[in-house]
This record gives structure tokens, sequence and C-alpha cells, in this order.
């Protein structure tokens, strides 16, 4: 994926993935989660001056220093399986919860991965010393701005 120049690059966890896909992961130092789709700002965070909950452009979520990668797919007999980190990148991943323990350094994101099996449930797990949310603008409401 290509590296892009951010004008929001914040640690201000005030942020919502839920419903939001990865549409890539890129592996090395750091662990990159793309967003082409965007993901949501809510009103509370220091870089949303809007008063209400929004939906970036594109964006990305930086793992940084990531450790003990994994990541498993439970079939529809909740049989579990472990991906590979290219097979990844095949699929599409939707964020159900994402959570990010400062103390342990663990990120723990569930979800919907859909792949040739269908509609899965799926988890992604790694050790992080820090998460980062970096996007350009704000472009409209999300989906839970009433």
């Amino acid at each position: 994926m290509e590296q892009k120049q951010w004008k929001v690059i914040t640690e201000d966890d005030n942020i919502s993935l839920h419903d939001c896909i990865i549409s890539g992961i890129d592996f090395g130092k750091d662990i990159v989660l793309y967003f082409e789709d965007g993901f949501h700002v809510t009103k509370d965070n220091a870089n949303n001056a809007t008063g209400r909950h929004k939906l970036t452009g594109e964006s990305v979520v930086v793992l940084h220093q990531a450790q003990d990668f994994k990541s498993v797919k439970y079939l529809e007999d909740d049989t579990a399986i472990n991906l590979e980190k290219t097979e990844i990148n095949e699929i599409d991943f939707e964020i159900l919860d994402f959570s990010f323990d400062k103390k342990t350094g663990q990120v723990k994101i569930s979800g919907r991965a859909w792949d040739e099996e269908g509609n899965v449930f799926s988890e992604l797990e790694a050790k992080a010393c820090g998460v980062t949310y970096c996007w350009n603008e704000l472009i409209e409401d999300a989906w839970f701005q009433f």
C-alpha cells in the first residue's frame, strides 16, 4: 500500500472502527491497517471540532512496533483456522470490535471476514507499544450520528 502524508496523526482513541472495513494491511516494524472508506471520529475526539460524529476519508491505524501477530477465522462448525499474513489481504474484514490495552499492549480486533468460504467470524491479535489514528479530512456525518 502507498504511504501518505497525513494531516491528523493522533493517539486520541475517541475513534469508532465498528462497521468499518480494513481494505489492506502492511506488515513491517509497524502494522498499518488501511481504511479506504475511512473510520469514525467521535465528537469527543480532540481533533474533531464539529460537535458531531464524523466519517473520515481514506485513513489508517498504525500499530507501533507490533509483534506476536496472529489471525484466526472460525468456520460455521466453529473450527478455528489460523491465517497466514498473506491470506489476510485477500479477505474483506468488517470490524465489530477494536480494543487496545495501553498497559499490556494487547490489540484485539474481531469482526466478519468475507472470503471464498463466505462470511465468517474472525479475530486479529497483536501486541503493540502504541496506536495512532491518521486521516486528512472529515467528510460526512457518521452513520450513528442522529
